[in-house]
């Protein structure tokens, strides 16, 4: 998709390099709407004759600044390579890597820059501009757009519209983005095959729960074998650089269990959440998410419950995880008793990850086809002070083969001081994994 078949704009360009102070050139650009995004391959350019002697041209890709998404981000996403445009022509630069991924209907910047630093002298590069807002595109690159107007800062200026409303020459090629696919097969009590399908760019892996792995790089497809430990809920990911920082999406949960049942891959609600903790008007906040067992005979034992939580707010108490049965008179509810002898333990969930909570006693086993709540609440009683369980609008999950016929509430209930239990506002559910032995 691009611009270089309309007009340029009467010999009008912006230039790139050093004059008193440096000069930047951006442009904006919009993906399309397929779903799973795009890599980006190339970025063309229609340049002048160049002046004086200017330093290595440096082209970057840059997302949207969050303050201000007219102008690109101070950091750059990726840098990509090509030559110097060192006479009047097109020149081509590629990207590589994994950070050439870009998301559907998302807004990035093409800017150009150089590392001349040399003094007043003119040594610029002519990036060429055009008076037109059309573009041309391949039809599988439909609801891709370029800005209808290009961005120019000098020094440490501000970032200004080139005059007049016109825009950078360029031409952007991508691809369909393939992410890495990953899948966790032959699960048993100490250990699992782990299967990084092929992908386009350089991916890396890790275990992200419960103690943290490695950050190991993949170029293609993968098959490893993995040593576990037994009654452990594990989480491995992908990652797009090799500090497993940021995430791809793409997680599998699953637990050394016989039994097991999850949400936690669901697309989190980034908008709400469950408060468990205190509130000064209202009381104690409690949330509580219902799963049902599978019809296995003899039933099950309940090993552990793992729920995503986002930063807490204030300091609250220590968490209290606890079993109920569903209440006689209203299945909807917990009982308002929890389950004898069955204990959990864990860490409170003070920054946002997964965290983890042990059961334990005789109040752990499940009878088969029923249905169970776990309720969290805490021991504070003073201040504002909650835990945030995230949630999630899907109503699907994952199981492990054997347990099958285990399910999760599609929404949760949360109780506010001596109010009733009710649906959480929109109807989400908690995001949680569990997990049973026989």
């Amino acid at each position: 998709m691009g611009n270089l078949a309309e007009a340029a704009a009467g010999g009008f360009r912006c230039t790139i390099g050093f004059l008193n102070d440096a000069k930047q050139c951006a442009v904006a650009f919009s993906t399309g709407s397929r779903s799973g995004g795009y890599t980006l391959k190339s970025v063309t350019g229609r340049f002048g004759v160049k002046d004086g002697n200017p330093g290595n041209i440096i082209v970057a890709i840059h997302a949207a600044d969050t303050a201000n998404s007219a102008n690109p981000a101070a950091t750059a996403k990726v840098t990509l390579s090509g030559s110097d445009p060192d006479a009047a022509g097109l020149y081509t630069y590629a990207c590589s890597g994994s950070d050439c991924a870009l998301s559907a209907s998302a807004t990035y910047f093409v800017v150009m820059s150089t590392g001349d630093t040399s003094g007043i002298s003119a040594k610029y590069y002519k990036w060429q501009s055009t008076d037109s807002d059309a573009e041309a595109g391949h039809p599988s690159t439909h609801g891709w757009t370029i800005a209808n107007a290009g961005r120019y800062k000098s020094g440490s200026n501000a970032w200004v519209d080139l005059a007049a409303g016109r825009t950078g020459m360029l031409h952007i090629a991508a691809d369909e983005y393939t992410p890495p696919s990953l899948s966790v097969s032959g699960i048993s009590g100490t250990g699992a095959t782990l299967t990084v399908g092929g992908h386009t760019g350089n991916w890396w892996y890790q275990e992200s729960h419960p103690t943290g792995g490695t950050c190991t790089a993949v170029t293609g497809s993968l098959t490893k074998a993995l040593t576990l430990t037994t009654d452990k809920t594990y989480a491995y990911g992908a990652y797009s650089d090799s500090g497993c920082a940021t995430a791809l999406g793409e997680t599998v949960y699953f637990s050394t269990t016989d039994y097991d049942v999850g949400n936690l891959g669901e697309a989190v609600n980034s908008t709400t959440y469950c408060p468990i903790g205190f509130h000064s008007l209202i009381g104690t906040q409690q949330c509580a998410v219902a799963f049902d067992t599978g019809s296995r005979s003899g039933g099950y034992t309940l090993k552990s419950v793992t729920g995503r939580f986002a930063n807490d707010n204030g300091n609250p108490g220590n968490i209290i995880v606890k079993l109920h049965a569903a209440d006689t008179t209203n299945s909807s509810n917990p009982a308002a008793t929890a389950i004898a002898n069955a204990d959990f333990t864990g860490a409170n969930p003070n920054t946002a990850g997964l965290y983890s909570y042990a059961g334990a006693g005789t109040g752990c086993a499940l009878s088969k086809d029923t249905k169970y709540f776990v309720v969290m609440s805490t021991g504070d009683t003073g201040g504002d002070n909650f835990y945030r369980l995230a949630v999630t609008n899907s109503g699907a999950e994952t199981a492990h083969p054997s347990g099958n016929g285990w399910s999760i509430a599609n929404a949760l209930r949360s109780k506010w001081g001596s109010n009733a239990w009710a649906n959480l506002s929109g109807t989400p559910t908690g995001l949680l994994h569990i997990a049973a032995d026989d």
